[in-house]
């Protein structure tokens, strides 16, 4: 959940706003689901893996973004492009 926070406040100039409220909706499901789980205090790791698959989901697309904007990076840093 931390990863996609940090995702949409990078990279807020190149997602549009229906995405970034698809992505809201994810992290805000993740959290009930955690909430719930905590409550029952069930946390036993195949549960916890759905509570995060829905959103594995729909961040993929900002971690594809994510991964391309440090590969260039690190190109230029090593001179490779520029």
């Amino acid at each position: 959940m931390a990863a996609a926070r940090k995702g949409m406040t990078e990279c807020t100039a190149e997602i549009n706003f229906e995405y970034r409220s698809k992505i809201n909706a994810g992290l805000a499901a993740s959290n009930r689901c955690w909430r719930a789980k905590i409550r029952r205090r069930s946390r036993r790791r195949p549960q916890a893996k759905g509570c995060r698959r829905g959103l594995d989901e729909i961040t993929k697309p900002l971690a594809d973004l994510m991964m391309d904007r440090a590969m260039e990076a690190l190109l230029r840093k090593r001179g490779m492009i520029r």
